[in-house]
């Protein structure tokens, strides 16, 4: 009966040479999200967050401003996946609930 092989057999690491392992932070995290993100994308994150920072500021003329935006925003994104699906012959149903 042959021998097992030895690549079998665990490798011993030295820990005192091997790098310690890199703690990711909250701030390291919203970097690698930012890099998978296409400029489109990007673009899309970064005007939603100005929407939610003018909605929770307490100036109620920007709250205002903020709100006004994105409903317009999101009429308008509604508006183009209708026009989408109205040429592939897509269901709308999900669409008409959101502008109701």
């Amino acid at each position: 009966m042959p021998f097992p092989s030895t690549n079998l057999i665990p490798k011993r690491v030295d820990h005192a040479t091997s790098d310690p392992p890199k703690i990711c932070t909250a701030e390291d995290q919203k970097k690698k999200d930012d890099e998978d993100l296409s400029a489109e994308d990007l673009a899309l994150k970064q005007q939603l967050e100005l929407y939610v920072e003018r909605v929770q500021g307490s100036d109620p003329g920007l709250q205002k401003v903020g709100l006004e935006s994105m409903s317009m925003n999101l009429a308008g994104e509604i508006a183009q996946e209708y026009g989408k699906r109205q040429s592939e012959e897509a269901a709308i149903e999900d669409l008409l609930e959101l502008v109701q």
